[in-house]
């Protein structure tokens, strides 16, 4: 899990990370943010 150093919009809360910290949309990262682990596009 990388923690990103951004602010996303409440909206990205939604895209949650897998239990296995991954993403099920290519080219995404698990990041930890404010409102906890959400996958990011790259």
């Amino acid at each position: 899990t990388d923690q990103c150093w951004v602010q996303p919009p409440l909206k990205y809360c939604e895209k949650r990370c897998t239990k296995l910290q991954e993403c099920l949309s290519l080219n995404h990262t698990c990041c930890w943010t404010f409102c906890g682990n959400i996958c990011l596009d790259n």
